[in-house]
């Protein structure tokens, strides 16, 4: 399904057959980002946003400003992607990678399964920045996960973000990081594209670091004295 399809089905359904299309998405959306790559996966983020807000399931804040989407990716050259995806689909455990993060624990849920929910905090400034995160989709074939923000203190409203692990002709991966979200007050869409940016890259570079140290310990051990 194209992105102008999906358009002309908002408009004629008036929404009626939102259910529908949250079956497609859940249903076919691993499918199409297998075969389609990263553009599709920015659709259906997109279109998982759109369902959520008309459900009432993501606070919109009353904003009728276009919705801020882009996408964001980090190069890990010398890791291979099944290597990464066991790092990004440890829920509970993003403080090990996420720069500044100083706290990430499960609040309910169980680990690795949709409806799991993480609490995260960390410091700027002398000022506490918090948000409780929700897993929705959690894709181990295509390695994948697609998460919202629930409760925060960010100023992020409506924020629905996929984040797979991509192959890259079986020399490294590359993690990318598509996001949806109503615009964040007092920011600029390029500001905030710019800390997504600066995440994913501390991200990337923290699990190729511990990738590389544990294959290394992982070697040394097997060494003959």
């Amino acid at each position: 399904m194209r992105e102008a399809e999906v358009r002309f089905w908002f408009w004629k359904t008036g929404g009626r057959e939102i259910e529908e299309l949250r079956f497609v998405y859940l249903k076919v959306g691993g499918g199409v980002w297998a075969s389609a790559g990263s553009t599709h996966v920015q659709l259906w983020t997109k279109v998982y946003a759109h369902y959520c807000t008309f459900h009432g399931q993501l606070d919109d804040g009353g904003n009728d400003a276009p919705k801020w989407e882009s996408q964001a990716s980090a190069q890990l050259k010398g890791s291979k992607a099944h290597e990464v995806w066991p790092l990004l689909a440890d829920f509970c455990n993003l403080d090990k990678w996420f720069p500044n993060l100083h706290t990430c624990y499960r609040v309910q849920g169980v680990s690795g399964q949709p409806g799991l929910v993480r609490y995260c905090e960390m410091k700027r400034d002398e000022t506490t920045l918090w948000a409780k995160e929700k897993l929705l989709m959690i894709d181990p074939i295509n390695q994948s996960i697609t998460y919202e923000v629930g409760d925060n203190n960010l100023g992020l409203k409506s924020y629905v973000a996929t984040v797979p692990v991509v192959p890259i002709n079986n020399n490294g991966c590359k993690i990318e990081w598509s996001y949806v979200c109503n615009p964040i007050e007092g920011s600029s869409l390029e500001e905030f594209q710019s800390f997504v940016e600066y995440c994913l890259q501390g991200i990337a570079k923290k699990m190729e670091l511990a990738l590389v140290s544990n294959n290394t310990t992982s070697y040394s051990m097997g060494d003959e004295p």
